[in-house]
């Protein structure tokens, strides 16, 4: 298994974070990883879309857990491997606090940690950015 955690911290306006999350066709905006991203349906658990990442191939996943202004999972299967993404936020005062997660398993710890790390590599520069554009 394989497990990353970035935390970031913004006075970032609540509202335009959650819209940020929850307009999945805008994550290409702060995320340079993602080309293109369709929800089929609402931003609410069971709701299923599709991720292009940069240079891969479409990617399905689905929303397995959505609290609106709070946090939202989704997740994705490639193959054998499972591919877990969470996003929490915290508010105190003005001050807004993200922290995303990461969990790939899978049976070859080796491809998992690669699959990992390939994918964390990206995580702390989306969430600097989705912060910058929702102040």
């Amino acid at each position: 298994m394989f497990e990353f955690k970035s935390k970031a911290t913004s006075t970032a306006n609540i509202d335009k974070l959650w819209n940020n999350y929850k307009e999945v066709r805008n994550w290409k905006e702060w995320d340079s990883s993602v080309e293109n991203v369709v929800l089929h349906g609402e931003f609410e658990e069971g709701t299923k879309g599709v991720l292009k990442s940069v240079g891969m191939p479409p990617l399905d996943f689905e929303l397995i857990e959505v609290n609106k202004r709070e946090s939202f999972t989704n997740q994705s299967v490639m193959g054998p491997f499972s591919v877990k993404f969470t996003h929490v936020i915290n508010t105190e005062n003005d001050v807004v606090t993200i922290e995303h997660g990461l969990i790939v398993t899978g049976p070859d710890e080796n491809k998992t940690k690669e699959i990992g790390n390939g994918i964390a590599s990206t995580i702390p520069s989306a969430m600097e950015k989705l912060l910058e554009i929702s102040k």
